[in-house]
């Protein structure tokens, strides 16, 4: 998201309310070249230098962005980011619910995982028991398989997809127990 979790709801209040300078802002940026200058080039905008103090971001040539409208327009460049990913998938929700998005994520993920070279640095496995998308297996085959150097592997009682908010005691005695 360009404008984050604080401004988001501004931006969409004034989305539906029609407001004509924020989507003459928000078209002229959509409208924009995918390489941009860095803030103070002569070709920045005001309109972009606009945009990178909201979104308290700089944009830097060589990158692209995308105004992503929509919830379809979104998970459709996330999933079709996360199936190009040769390295790492580095993915930042707030939530992610057992329906067909979080469904999707989560196949996607486990896939890549799986064509992935095993992890080999001493790791720890901690599963959620109440993440929406069924209990756990109990096979530590799969983990074994991923986790060359697995160390532990737990499914823990209250908590789903979010530990570290959830059940941060298992969170950081299994830090500790790697240190």
């Amino acid at each position: 998201l360009l404008f984050g979790r604080i401004r988001f709801g501004g931006y969409v209040k004034a989305r539906r309310m029609g407001n004509k300078d924020l989507s003459d802002l928000l078209d002229t940026f959509e409208n924009q070249s995918t390489s941009i200058a860095k803030p103070g080039d002569r070709h920045f905008s005001d309109e972009l230098q606009v945009l990178c103090k909201l979104s308290r971001q700089p944009f830097t040539s060589g990158n692209r962005c995308t105004l992503l409208r929509d919830g379809e327009a979104t998970f459709e460049a996330l999933f079709e980011a996360m199936e190009q990913a040769t390295h790492y998938i580095l993915l930042e929700f707030y939530i992610v619910r057992s329906d067909k998005v979080g469904h999707r994520i989560k196949e996607i993920l486990e896939r890549k995982l799986a064509e992935g070279p095993p992890i080999s640095v001493p790791s720890i496995v901690l599963r959620g028991l109440d993440s929406g998308f069924g209990r756990p297996t109990d096979d530590p085959s799969g983990d074994q398989a991923k986790f060359s150097n697995l160390v532990a592997r737990r499914n823990v009682e209250g908590a789903g997809h979010d530990l570290p908010v959830q059940r941060p005691d298992a969170v950081a005695a299994a830090l500790l127990e790697l240190l």
